[in-house]
């Protein structure tokens, strides 16, 4: 009797956790100290990020204007390139060669029949279908590359890259920009598994220019960004998709675990509201970063770097132009989270290449499915909760779990 009790009340306390897990707003690291420290925030997104570069060299800009107030930037989806394996259907813009739709279409991991009707499969949205219909916005995955002491490479962003598929089975495609103004041109090859959420990114830069180029604009190389957000959290009709409910930026290094939601717009001009938990300045000081990503209560679109090319930077971000165009609703600004994961900054020399890569994991916050990744994903599961009890939630689910495999029914493993 003693031991049915015990269990009982272990599997209630499992229960009420998952219940508050999966029902309520998460509340991490900084969000407390964001109210007190908006007017610090003010002027913090005169630096040009991904959604605030600009073409013009800096020096031809008018004083005291940001790069976005000096030339607004666009980002048009043009031809299309779709990506289909037995998990995702992703639909790949030529302009830049970035995601444009990424839909997990795996029976198991979809729970709303999302646009069934339409497209004959059920999916869940990972990028927010209303994204490509705001060319002023930025895409998921695009990069931030400054040359030292001078101009942001935006038209990377922008300027059409060619395609071709170099692999069927995997499938591998690779997108290839026409060299710019200074001769650089980028190489981005992004790699799938047909029944896999892991897939590679590889960015290649080659410099067919007749000089050296620096990059490290404030102290960043390469940087690649992820979001705005993940999944769709609501419409400019005020539909809600409440199962996205709380999405938050992420960043797991060897100095410790940290996650934001920027719940408010910043004001003083601008596009951009920067966080105060991921910032270039505290994440310097964490040692190596595993991986950093966007979350929402079940879904993770993380990004981790080869160990040749380490993040050594990092940074939450959230556009201001999100009102008004994802959501008309100023509580639900802070559910689409960009974070920008920087490395170190570099010299490419005229005629050489340098190559980064990374490993991606974008789908479902399933512990068996992150550990099976690597890259210790699987802290993002009860982050937000103390050691002991994250220990315990885990060590319950793995039991859970144990017990579904072996009586095929959820409601069985709980009882």
């Amino acid at each position: 009797m003693e031991k049915r009790l015990l269990l009982f009340l272990l599997l209630s306390f499992v229960i009420l956790q998952l219940t508050m897990t999966y029902t309520g707003k998460k509340y991490g690291t900084g969000r407390q100290e964001q109210a007190t420290t908006e007017q610090a925030r003010t002027g913090a997104d005169q630096r040009s990020t991904t959604a605030t570069q600009t073409l013009a060299p800096a020096e031809s800009r008018p004083a005291g204007l940001s790069a976005a107030q000096a030339s607004p930037e666009s980002y048009p989806i043009g031809p299309t390139v779709p990506v289909r394996t037995r998990v995702y259907d992703i639909l790949f813009s030529t302009n830049g060669g970035v995601p444009v739709r990424w839909d997990i279409i795996d029976p198991r991991f979809v729970t709303h029949a999302v646009d069934a009707a339409t497209s004959g499969t059920a999916r869940e949205h990972l990028i927010d279908p209303q994204l490509a219909e705001h060319p002023e916005l930025p895409r998921p995955f695009q990069t931030v590359l400054q040359e030292l002491n001078a101009r942001y490479y935006n038209e990377f962003n922008q300027m059409v890259f060619t395609h071709e598929q170099l692999d069927r089975a995997g499938p591998i495609h690779r997108f290839t920009s026409p060299p710019n103004a200074a001769g650089l041109q980028m190489v981005k090859t992004w790699t799938f598994q047909q029944d896999s959420f892991q897939a590679r990114l590889t960015i290649e830069l080659i410099n067919q220019g007749q000089s050296n180029i620096n990059f490290g604009g404030g102290e960043r190389g390469l940087g690649v960004m992820i979001g705005p957000g993940l999944g769709g959290v609501s419409n400019v009709r005020n539909e809600p998709v409440s199962t996205y409910a709380s999405v938050d930026a992420v960043l797991n290094a060897s100095g410790g675990f940290l996650y934001e939601h920027i719940g408010k717009l910043g004001s003083g001009g601008g596009n951009t509201t920067r966080g105060q938990t991921i910032t270039l300045e505290r994440t310097r000081g964490l040692g190596e970063v595993l991986w950093g990503g966007i979350e929402s209560k079940y879904f993770l679109a993380a990004l981790m770097p080869d160990k040749t090319n380490p993040i050594t930077g990092a940074e939450a971000l959230l556009d201001n132009r999100v009102l008004g165009t994802l959501t008309d609703s100023e509580k639900l600004v802070g559910d689409f989270p960009m974070i920008e994961l920087y490395g170190s900054p570099f010299k490419l020399q005229a005629g050489q290449s340098v190559q980064f890569g990374y490993s991606l994991f974008v789908g479902p916050k399933q512990r068996q499915l992150l550990e099976a990744a690597g890259h210790d994903l699987s802290r993002a599961m009860f982050h937000y909760s103390s050691g002991l009890i994250r220990a315990l939630c885990n060590l319950l689910m793995t039991i859970l779990y144990w017990l579904h495999c072996v009586l095929g029914i959820w409601g069985a493993a709980i009882i």
